[in-house]
């Protein structure tokens, strides 16, 4: 549901920024997108993290990126990826990076940028989900649990991400 609309042309264009092909592209944001719900799913599962999320998607992220992606994906550091994954997977973001690196052939720098590329996506489709459905803070924990349990990607345990390909 998050990648559906925009998936295809936003593989298309990942794949000429970040030099990989089309497939290589489609398969790593095919990946990428639920290591980023799992994250914020994790996130929303305390208190503290839910409100946070809840103002992120209120304040910045209410899906207006998704209204012109080819725009955004031209000039993405309007999207401040770096800092969405830096709250979002904190001191796990090498991690994640070296696990979607090896299950997509991708070098970990370029599996980074991808992750920034398509973090402010995820965020705009989730905050417009919000949006549309008046979801509040403790309604996004619920929101978030569900979309663990779809995922089957990350698991978080301890503190540490664990990847399932």
């Amino acid at each position: 549901m998050i990648i559906s609309n925009w998936q295809a042309p936003a593989s298309r264009q990942i794949a000429v920024r970040l030099g990989v092909s089309e497939s290589t592209a489609h398969t790593a944001v095919q990946i990428a997108v639920p290591l980023i719900v799992s994250a914020l799913a994790r996130n929303a599962s305390q208190p503290e993290g839910a409100q946070a999320l809840h103002q992120a998607f209120t304040n910045d992220h209410d899906g207006g990126i998704l209204d012109n992606i080819g725009s955004y994906l031209g000039n993405p550091e309007q999207g401040n990826g770096a800092g969405i994954l830096g709250h979002v997977l904190g001191d796990q973001r090498g991690v994640v990076e070296n696990n979607l690196s090896q299950a997509t052939g991708m070098d970990q720098s370029s599996a980074g940028n991808l992750m920034e590329l398509i973090a402010p996506l995820v965020m705009g489709a989730v905050g417009k989900t919000q949006q549309q459905n008046s979801l509040d803070s403790a309604a996004r924990r619920l929101f978030g649990a569900a979309t663990t349990a779809r995922t089957g990607y990350c698991a978080w345990s301890d503190g540490d991400a664990e990847f399932h390909a």
